[in-house]
């Protein structure tokens, strides 16, 4: 696999706020870009974002999914309990937002239901799309990219980390996300401060959770 190969993938900026507006965590390095990018280079996902999609209610499902996984893993390498909850509002009238009608169709379509409530209401079916596409995007990344690749880019990404332009010696170069190079290899310069020093219990305990080896939640 060539890890340096550039994608050409395009978020509307409004559908990109939709979902990052309402994270806990800021997504420094555009880490989710970057996400979208990785499993579009499988042909997973279409690499440009089309608000008039047929697709449209996958492909805001899918944003939102990435957007709390990102927001969970902090909370994993912060100390916390992973959150079931997310934050960010889907449901609306107009583009980028899909409607009750687009939920329930692809709801339906995936077998994802809420039994909690009878009859569903369109915030539990919401709760139930994003959290199991949530788990299939981090599943699904792990494999593409590897554990300790995808580890290191959400540390990375959660962190001050300074990537002034490359090649830039002056205080005031300016912050490039190193998300926004596309390329699976955008973290790896990383790796070995992120994987061998500094090894706390929260950071141990964080690698377990994205990786499959601790359950929680």
């Amino acid at each position: 696999m060539d890890t340096a190969s550039q994608m050409h993938v395009q978020i509307p900026e409004e559908t990109l706020e939709i979902i990052t507006s309402g994270l806990e965590y800021h997504d420094k390095h555009h880490w989710i870009p970057w996400a979208w990018a990785a499993i579009s280079r499988e042909g997973d996902l279409e690499p440009i974002v089309d608000e008039s999609s047929p697709d449209d209610a996958s492909q805001l499902i899918t944003l939102a999914a990435l957007g709390h996984l990102y927001d969970k893993f902090q909370d994993a390498y912060t100390g916390l309990h992973p959150r079931d909850e997310f934050l960010t509002e889907l449901l609306g009238d107009a583009r980028p937002a899909i409607n009750q009608i687009e939920l329930a169709r692809y709801c339906e379509r995936n077998g994802h239901y809420d039994y909690s409530e009878i009859p569903e209401s369109a915030a539990a079916l919401e709760h139930v799309a994003v959290n199991n596409r949530t788990n299939e995007v981090q599943v699904r990344l792990v494999h593409l990219v590897g554990q300790a690749r995808l580890f290191t880019s959400l540390v990375v990404a959660g962190t001050a980390i300074a990537t002034a332009d490359f090649g830039a010696e002056d205080d005031d170069a300016e912050f490039i996300p190193l998300g926004d190079s596309l390329t699976l290899d955008a973290f790896d310069p990383y790796l070995d401060d992120v994987l061998n020093f500094t090894l706390t219990a929260e950071k141990h305990r964080a690698y377990e959770w994205l990786t499959g080896d601790l359950d929680l939640g």
